[in-house]
């Protein structure tokens, strides 16, 4: 709103110059590089309901990439912020960053590029802050959040890893049949073993280097636990030959093997209700957000 057009009429909008009047010097904090301009003008509203002076719009379309940082807990369950960070280089007494409250913002899911690994949502957010760090002074500055959310595509991690992963502890009841007495029991559950963290390794090379676990990372660490319990298993009946019979080792062999059986089924089925109240939550909540943004 510009006080100073109140006189303004069409005719004077050919001419209109705003360096000869005010300018809010608007940027992006969050930019990876420089930006592609493709329209930066002003236009003028003379009659703007519900304002007493001229509205003067900023029309400003640009092309660029934005930084933003991932939290990969929840991978590969994970919903992501794609953040766009409108500040000015006046102080916060002298601007004030809002909404536009006429216009709804909207994400042209259409355009989308990396849909084959992600899902884009439809609703965008708003909220805003100050900051002092960005200009290296005392003078506060504000900003304007401009948020949408993607959620990743779990269908490529649940065949690719999950599923092989499942595979390789299955294959550790197959020694079932191999005597105790056999020394060729625990090199299989071994080999297992290191086939695990050698495909833990391999699976470590698609990720970020991050300082904490994700979902995937307990998991497949949960999965050698499994397997080291299972060596150490097949240890203790190879000691208990040496002092008990057969048909002892045998027995305790069956107790040991339906506990882990137990724990391992006891484990994916708390694992599966704690992703289900923690990461399928936020899904769930971006969802009925949508729904809201389409009303």
């Amino acid at each position: 709103m510009e006080p100073a057009l109140k006189d303004f009429t069409e005719t004077d909008m050919q001419n209109y110059n705003p360096a000869d009047y005010w300018i809010p010097k608007l940027s992006i904090m969050n930019t990876d590089g420089e930006l592609e301009w493709n329209r930066r003008s002003f236009t003028v509203q003379l009659k703007e309901p519900g304002y007493t002076y001229p509205i003067v719009l900023l029309l400003w379309r640009f092309k660029g990439k934005f930084r933003e940082n991932l939290e990969l807990e929840h991978f590969p369950f994970d919903v992501q912020d794609l953040t766009v960070q409108v500040t000015t280089e006046r102080s916060a007494s002298e601007v004030e960053l809002i909404e536009d409250q006429h216009s709804l913002c909207t994400v042209n899911i259409k355009t989308f590029q990396d849909a084959q690994e992600w899902s884009i949502y439809e609703h965008v957010e708003t909220f805003r802050d100050q900051t002092t760090q960005e200009y290296v002074s005392s003078t506060i500055h504000p900003i304007l959040f401009i948020q949408c959310r993607v959620k990743r595509k779990i269908g490529y991690f649940m065949w690719n890893i999950v599923f092989i992963v499942l595979l390789i502890i299955a294959l550790t009841f197959t020694t079932l049949p191999i005597d105790p007495f056999n020394a060729d029991r625990m090199s299989v559950t071994i080999t297992l073993f290191l086939t695990s963290v050698a495909f833990k390794l391999v699976v470590k090379q698609s990720l970020p280097t991050i300082s904490y676990l994700t979902y995937l990372d307990i998991y497949v660490l949960a999965t050698l636990v499994f397997l080291g319990l299972q060596i150490a298993e097949n240890a203790v009946m190879a000691g208990l030959c040496k002092i008990m019979s057969k048909t002892e080792v045998y027995e305790w062999d069956r107790y040991a093997i339906v506990s882990l059986a137990i724990v391992l089924f006891l484990f994916h089925i708390m694992f599966m209700i704690h992703i289900y109240l923690t990461a399928y939550r936020r899904r769930r909540l971006m969802k009925q957000k949508d729904r809201l943004y389409q009303v």
